[in-house]
């Protein structure tokens, strides 16, 4: 394909960013949550007395978020074996191909849409 052939190439990577886990400082974490009315602690219940209330936040369980900080080894560059480059360039061109026939299905069915207006 030339214009596979055409693209230029990607410029050097100035580091590498390593993504690690942290928490979000800006989400404030509250206790058991208050009726404003008359101050006490709300909770969610049933009447039903094999239902637990819950009065409490579970804070264990919140989602962890990522933060990226630059790698140490930023001047080493990546090597790749000639198979893994032609299993890339591989999977390169079926994907380009995938995409293309997916266009061709969008342009066919915008197609008769507009037939059908």
């Amino acid at each position: 394909d030339e214009n596979v052939l055409n693209v230029p190439p990607s410029p050097p990577p100035q580091h590498n960013t390593v993504l690690s886990p942290v928490r979000d400082n800006t989400i404030a974490t509250h206790g058991p949550e208050t009726d404003s009315r008359d101050g006490r602690e709300t909770s969610v219940s049933s009447d039903e007395e094999d239902v637990e209330a819950l009065t409490e936040r579970r804070t264990g369980k919140r989602p962890q978020f990522k933060q990226e900080t630059p790698a140490d080894n930023a001047g080493q560059p990546a090597t790749l074996a000639n198979s893994e480059i032609a299993a890339l360039i591989a999977a390169l061109k079926q994907t380009t191909e995938a995409m293309q026939a997916q266009g061709r299905r969008l342009d066919e069915q915008s197609e008769r849409i507009a037939a059908l207006e």
